[in-house]
């Protein structure tokens, strides 16, 4: 589709329903505008649009996360949709003939198209705080209503939680994530404020390393109330103290004067 003039290209286009597509080559064309029904070609690996009109571009891109080849030479385009930074597998991206800001321009030329993207990234400081959690309860109303008027229920809450260790919170695993939101001293205050926002009876961590069990959370947690175990993987008993410290494994904390005075009732 290059070099047809195109002017217009609809959201309702049928080209957009094609989501098999691996190339799209939308170039020299005359194209001020790109709809946001683009990101419906998820397996898109190679996106071309130069030499249009385009002085935007939709931050749906950002979607695109297959795209390894992104071509926007000869445009109008004065800056980047930060939503670029999530195209973590991006090998190349031509902006030559744009008037560029000098400072985006400045990154790729002399550092190349990874170190862009990661700016891009590390600096999209305004994305929206996520939606509130769904929670789903297991109860009908009316049960509920008899739980909780009966005085003789004895009830308790359990907080189930991954909290994914520093060693697995890679940028090769994670490529779309900002270095700052992947780095653990940022994790770990985010992980314990949800942890005490619900004020459950017990705790039910994975992915906790020794190190992290022993220096931070027996320690944090404990300033709350709570108690803690903790059961590491195996292979933690073969390995010297400097590297068990690194593996990881389970820590269920307990509130402790809740548990032991329930365990103690006659």
């Amino acid at each position: 589709m290059g070099g047809v003039n195109i002017k217009n290209l609809p959201g309702n286009n049928g080209l957009f329903s094609f989501t098999f597509l691996i190339n799209l080559y939308l170039n020299h064309n005359a194209l001020t505008t790109i709809p946001p029904e683009i990101s419906k070609l998820r397996h898109l690996e190679l996106l071309d649009l130069s030499g249009n009109l385009l002085a935007t571009l939709p931050p749906e891109l950002g979607l695109l996360t297959q795209l390894k080849e992104l071509y926007l030479f000869d445009n109008n385009l004065t800056t980047l949709p930060p939503e670029l930074g999530y195209l973590h597998q991006l090998q190349t991206l031509g902006v030559e003939g744009n008037p560029l800001d000098a400072n985006l321009k400045n990154i790729i030329q002399k550092d190349g198209t990874n170190a862009l993207i990661c700016h891009l990234r590390d600096n999209y400081t305004t994305q929206p705080a996520p939606p509130p959690r769904l929670w789903k309860s297991l109860l009908s109303a009316p049960e509920r209503e008899a739980l909780n008027a009966d005085p003789n229920a004895e009830t308790f809450s359990i907080l189930c939680f991954n909290i994914l260790c520093e060693k697995y919170a890679t940028e090769k695993m994670y490529g779309y994530t900002p270095t700052w939101a992947l780095a653990w001293d940022y994790r770990r205050e985010q992980i314990t404020r949800e942890l005490l926002a619900h004020d459950t009876d017990v705790l039910c961590l994975q992915e906790v390393d020794i190190a992290q069990y022993e220096d931070y959370f027996t320690k944090t947690l404990a300033e709350h109330g709570y108690s803690g175990v903790f059961w590491p993987k195996s292979r933690a008993k073969t390995m010297n103290e400097t590297d068990r410290r690194t593996v990881d494994g389970c820590a269920t904390f307990y509130k402790h004067a809740r548990c032991v005075a329930s365990s103690n009732r006659p």
